[in-house]
């Protein structure tokens, strides 16, 4: 890959990007409730929580995965702020590269998120989970 044909997405942009998809699971998450009544149960004391759901878990997973590999590698968020990830080779993320990217996510949440702050003063605006899964986010 020759470095110099690409922008790196910085900081500020890629964190709007993920307040958007934020916002978009939260909608999904609202839809597939409403749908299927898979998380409002009722309590013996009268009140209404939420109730986990591996559901819950699986479509942010779903949804980062599948978008990145077949969205050529940008999420809604990603799409609206004019960024996506690629391979350090310059091609497209596969299923597997963009489940390690979010598996990676882990590592980089760990230690107060610091993985995720490393964009602002690694020179190719990698965080940690770019680095272990060999991705960069790059302006579309």
């Amino acid at each position: 890959m020759n470095d110099s044909q690409y922008k790196y997405a910085g900081f500020g942009r890629r964190f709007l990007a993920v307040l958007l998809d934020g916002i978009v699971l939260y909608v999904i998450s609202l839809l597939f409730d409403m749908v299927f009544h898979t998380n409002i149960v009722s309590h013996s004391a009268g009140t209404v929580g939420m109730h986990f759901s591996g559901l819950n878990t699986l479509i942010p997973v779903l949804y980062y995965v599948l978008s990145w590999a077949y969205l050529d590698g940008a999420t809604i968020g990603k799409k609206i702020m004019k960024i996506k990830i690629i391979k350090a080779d310059g091609s497209k993320l596969d299923v597997v590269s963009a489940f390690v990217r979010y598996l990676s996510y882990i590592v980089s949440s760990i230690p107060l998120g610091l993985g995720f702050f490393w964009v602002i003063w690694d020179s190719k605006k990698q965080g940690w989970h770019d680095k272990i899964a060999k991705t960069y986010v790059i302006h579309a």
